[in-house]
């Protein structure tokens, strides 16, 4: 893997009827790689069906696959700077003085998000539950 051609790595499983199987083994070897060279690593998600240590589990709702990738704790970020910088160039309010001011957009189920440090918050679309 070369960090000077790949920035972030995001993986999940599939959600579908006939959706293969997401295997934990070639999950945390991906991890791994990205953390030997220092590029940041995102388990979103399990997909339907997800074998660790010889068991199948399988999921209702992506809120559990979201849940149990999360307390994998294979996410990595990245050491190297960062290529790019929110930046308000308009001077209007932003998103984020709204969330400091109202409180926060997140939902507890958030908090087992992988792609929360990417996300603005909630927006109560349901595809979580």
């Amino acid at each position: 893997m070369s960090p000077d051609v790949i920035d972030n790595v995001w993986c999940g499983g599939e959600n579908y009827d006939g959706a293969r199987l997401l295997y934990y083994s070639w999950v945390e070897k991906l991890s791994n790689e990205c953390k030997i060279a220092d590029v940041s690593f995102s388990f979103f998600e399990t997909g339907n069906v997800f074998i660790k240590d010889n068991k199948r589990i399988q999921f209702k709702n992506k809120a559990e696959q979201m849940k149990c990738a999360f307390l994998q704790n294979l996410n990595y970020e990245s050491t190297r700077p960062k290529i790019f910088e929110i930046q308000n160039h308009m001077m209007q309010e932003s998103l984020f003085d709204i969330c400091e001011r109202s409180g926060s957009f997140f939902q507890p189920m958030c908090n087992y998000c992988s792609n929360k440090k990417f996300c603005s918050g909630c927006s109560k679309c349901g595809k979580c539950r």
